[in-house]
């Protein structure tokens, strides 16, 4: 299974950690705020860690930013300026975009699972990789896109727990990479994969254990106090 896709956003990630990082633990923490305000951090992370990367897929903007270093991080934070209120402004048509895009997201995640647990059925498949990409993102998009219209609070609740999570795994991946194994640059291979989908889960448990234990107590303290 090739990989080779997220190499780019990853190294992208790493270089600019210290905004990307606090920014995925604060989505991570505070997925309980206000859904106006979840969705708008949603964009401004968005629009650093996915909009910008494709960006600098198009020589004319990656020239320009290249030619002009001064402003490049500004730039940056502009377009995630951008994203974060364009998605507070079309609150209710983000949230049903964002649960289309996260429902994919997640429908191609299920595919790379896949992938690694039973690589003989991957390689069976008889068409190209990327239709069947395209089928499990339109059904979990469609699944996603369903529930995000019904019920927009959990929705952009489970949007900010999901990528601030799968932010601060990837990054802490990458950083274990370049900082301990001394290596180049950092690599996908099905074993750092592997790891990031471990933290991945594994802060998901504990953000939701401690949300619920937060939850109790303060259900507890209200019967108390009645």
């Amino acid at each position: 299974m090739d990989l080779s896709q997220l190499d780019h956003m990853t190294a992208y990630l790493l270089d600019y950690w210290w905004v990307a990082l606090p920014l995925a633990i604060f989505l991570l923490v505070g997925h309980k705020l206000a859904p106006k305000i979840i969705i708008s951090l949603f964009g401004f992370y968005g629009g650093i860690t996915l909009i910008v990367p494709m960006l600098k897929g198009f020589e004319k903007f990656r020239s320009f930013v290249e030619a002009h270093p001064n402003i490049e991080m500004g730039v940056y934070l502009l377009i995630g300026l951008i994203m974060a209120a364009l998605l507070y402004t079309l609150y209710r048509t983000a949230i049903i975009v964002l649960g289309f895009l996260g429902g994919g997201m997640l429908g191609i995640g299920v595919w790379y699972v896949v992938g690694l647990v039973a690589p003989q059925l991957y390689e069976k498949i008889p068409v190209d990789d990327i239709y069947v990409e395209l089928v499990f993102f339109g059904i979990f998009g469609f699944i996603g896109a369903v529930v995000a219209a019904k019920r927009d609070e959990a929705v952009s609740s489970a949007l900010a727990l999901i990528a601030g999570a799968g932010g601060v795994a990837f990054i802490l991946v990458g950083l274990f990479q370049i900082y301990v194994l001394k290596l180049e640059k950092p690599s996908l291979t099905p074993l750092t994969v592997f790891a990031i989908l471990c933290i991945f889960v594994g802060l998901l448990l504990c953000v939701s254990w401690i949300t619920g234990r937060v939850r109790a107590r303060k259900i507890d303290t209200g019967e108390e106090e009645g």
